[in-house]
């Protein structure tokens, strides 16, 4: 009896998947992937369905998953050999400009430069009747010079006046005078001049420094004066910048 029902209820699956092939082919799974079908319980039939909704009275409905239930994940398999080296790749867009960095500290003071000077010195220069005579000259390239001079008068005989200019090119640049007085018994009375001037030569046809003096009598009628000299001169051109 036992063996009859399982024969049965072999020959009812075969046979409902028989019966159900030709018309249920296309939707049987459906299109999630599900099998469904109809058990009768009393007698053990099986019949594949379209959907739940076609079993009849007294079916059981059944469905499960045409492709069954994910297994669990496997263990991570090795790592795999490092891939050769792509082709170089072509040269990226300049970047935008960075921000301008800070300024920096202020760097020591470089040493001084050395000064151009040039002079002339002239120990003694004889004035022939007190008349305006040059008594140094100095002659210089183009740039900027500050131009001093210094020059010590005297005279033997009377009191006198003194007079000394710088000039350049026939324009006086600085003046200065003094005055000497008779010492007596034959005495010689002194006196110092000092000159300065700054000037700049640019190219010109002329140019020499020239210092200059002359003297007078204080009296009575400021005649020349002989018997008078210029001594010590010294006539100095330092370079500007």
């Amino acid at each position: 009896m036992f063996t009859r029902a399982r024969t049965v209820v072999a020959v009812a699956i075969s046979g409902a998947a028989i019966a159900t092939g030709a018309t249920a082919y296309a939707s049987i799974p459906d299109s999630g992937g599900i099998i469904h079908a109809c058990y009768r319980t009393p007698v053990g039939h099986l019949r594949l369905v379209d959907t739940d909704a076609q079993c009849r009275a007294g079916e059981t409905t059944l469905s499960w998953d045409h492709n069954g239930q994910s297994g669990p994940a496997g263990p991570t398999g090795p790592t795999g050999d490092t891939g050769p080296a792509g082709a170089k790749g072509s040269q990226g867009d300049p970047g935008s400009p960075g921000e301008a960095g800070p300024t920096g500290d202020t760097g020591p003071a470089g040493p001084a430069g050395e000064s151009v000077v040039r002079q002339i010195s002239v120990d003694y220069a004889e004035l022939p009747g007190g008349n305006v005579t040059t008594v140094a000259t100095l002659s210089l390239p183009t740039g900027s010079w500050f131009i001093t001079a210094h020059a010590t008068v005297h005279n033997k005989r009377q009191a006198a006046y003194w007079s000394c200019g710088l000039s350049q090119a026939g324009v006086q640049l600085d003046e200065a005078r003094a005055a000497t007085d008779h010492g007596g018994d034959g005495a010689i009375d002194f006196n110092t001049i000092t000159l300065d001037s700054a000037i700049t030569l640019a190219g010109v046809d002329d140019s020499a420094i020239t210092l200059v003096c002359s003297t007078r009598a204080r009296l009575p009628d400021g005649d020349p004066v002989p018997d008078s000299d210029v001594d010590a001169i010294h006539l100095i051109a330092t370079q500007l910048g």
